[in-house]
C-alpha cells in the first residue's frame, strides 16, 4: 500500500491461484482486484473466479504482508474466504490506520 502525503492509500493488490479437482472442475483463474482507501478506512478486495466451480466451493486464504506500506499503515490480516459452488466473486476487508507520518505515494501490495 503506498500513500500520499495526505493519507490516501494509493494502491494496494493481490495475487493468488487457485486449485480444483480438474476430474470434476475446469479450471477457473482467480484475480484481487486493487483497492484504495483514505488511511483509517477499510480497503475492500473482491476476489473473482473467471468462471464459476460448478461442484465444489473454493477455498482462498487471504493474508496481508508488509511491502510499500508499513506494518504501522494497516491491520495484519489472514483469514481463508470461501467462494461457494456456482458462484465467482468474494470480498475481504483489511483495516487501514490512521497516523499522522508523511509517506511517499508508492504502488502496493
Amino acid at each position: 500500500m503506498g500513500q500520499h502525503a495526505d493519507g490516501l492509500l494509493a494502491r494496494a493488490s493481490a495475487s493468488a491461484s487457485v486449485l480444483t479437482d480438474t476430474a470434476t472442475d475446469p479450471p477457473a483463474a482467480l484475480a484481487v482486484a486493487d483497492d484504495s482507501a483514505l488511511e483509517g478506512s477499510d480497503l475492500r478486495f473482491a476476489v473473482d473466479l473467471s468462471e464459476p466451480v460448478p461442484r465444489n466451493d473454493v477455498r482462498v486464504t487471504a493474508t496481508t504482508s508488509v511491502w510499500t506500506a508499513g506494518d504501522a499503515d494497516f491491520t495484519a490480516t489472514s483469514e481463508t474466504v470461501e467462494i461457494p459452488a456456482g458462484q465467482t466473486q468474494v470480498g475481504f476487508v483489511v483495516k487501514t490506520t490512521d497516523d499522522t507520518d508523511d509517506e511517499p505515494a508508492d504502488p502496493g501490495r
